[in-house]
């Protein structure tokens, strides 16, 4: 089996190229998902209730408060990401121990300390800030002063674009980077 993780900045087109991926029937899992699916555990939702109460009310983790203060605080962030990156991993490693396909991507953002990132080859989604701006600016519940938060601290630490083993340019249209990631799968 081959594996490969799909990283790059927010904005960058990490999640078309899944979506290409999965319509080429290639399996793809996004660590943001899995946290979306972590978070819904009861033994997470109690965890957190110890080690983060700020960030559960009424047994439910409120994804909007951690947004708003992991990209301000870094005491916060790394605190959160020690907790909950352990057990996207673990969820990770599953997968492939029970997985008989021929290639499967993990998409990842671009965080501080990734060390499943280390144990296989990369293939990094850029495209130039004002786009990736612009991207995020369209999305629900973020705005021009969050998106210019994350992509500033994102950059304060990603060491993902010089250390990878691909690299795809997604500044113009989905039809192009769909021919990008054709064009990349003939190579792996």
């Amino acid at each position: 089996m081959r594996i490969y993780i799909i990283t790059g900045p927010i904005g960058s087109g990490k999640t078309e190229a899944q979506k290409i991926l999965c319509k080429l029937d290639y399996e793809c899992y996004c660590a943001d998902e899995k946290v979306k699916e972590i978070y819904l555990r009861k033994q997470t939702i109690s965890e957190m209730k110890k080690f983060f109460p700020e960030y559960v009310s009424e047994n439910t983790i409120n994804t909007r408060t951690i947004r708003e203060h992991i990209f301000k605080d870094n005491e916060k962030r790394i605190a959160l990401e020690s907790y909950i990156q352990p057990k996207v991993f673990e969820d990770f490693k599953k997968i492939i121990e029970n997985n008989t396909s021929k290639m499967i991507f993990f998409i990842f953002p671009i965080i501080q300390n990734n060390n499943f990132i280390k144990l296989y080859k990369t293939i990094y989604i850029d495209a130039d800030e004002d786009i990736r701006l612009k991207r995020i600016n369209k999305r629900e519940l973020y705005n021009e002063k969050l998106s210019k938060e994350i992509i500033r601290l994102q950059n304060s630490f990603d060491k993902n674009k010089k250390n990878s083993d691909y690299y795809i340019k997604n500044n113009n249209s989905i039809t192009e980077l769909e021919i990008n990631i054709k064009e990349l799968i003939n190579k792996l």
